[in-house]
């Protein structure tokens, strides 16, 4: 049985959930499967050196916020499971319940602040 609050910690992680991958789709022109690494679009802006530094440039932060996007998706999605294998609030590393403060500001939490890294 769920708790009320663990109910709405479940719809912020979905609505969580529904911005990252609307996020990940913008960035890559949601196309799948046709670009370079992450499926991050090359931007061509054009063949002088300054152009091409500016789509290296593009490319790179289009990759870096990838790999953020992606890490977060991650997480909402361990944390979504957690809820549905009832393990939702528990320290991965002591086994105690993380506070519920924590989760309202945090809710992919996976450790309380004690045990997080520094």
């Amino acid at each position: 049985m769920m708790t009320a609050f663990i109910k709405q910690m479940k719809s912020k992680l979905e609505e969580e959930k529904k911005r990252l991958e609307q996020q990940i789709a913008q960035l890559v022109g949601g196309e799948k499967h046709k670009n370079g690494p992450n499926n991050i679009k090359w931007t061509e802006i054009g063949s002088k050196d300054d152009e091409n530094a500016a789509e290296v440039t593009s490319y790179e932060e289009k990759l870096s916020l990838s790999k953020n996007l992606d890490k977060a998706l991650e997480e909402v999605d361990a944390a979504l499971q957690k809820i549905h294998d009832g393990t939702y609030g528990i320290c991965s590393i002591c086994g105690n319940k993380i506070p519920e403060d924590r989760l309202e500001a945090f809710p992919a939490a996976t450790q309380h602040t004690d045990c997080s890294p520094a």
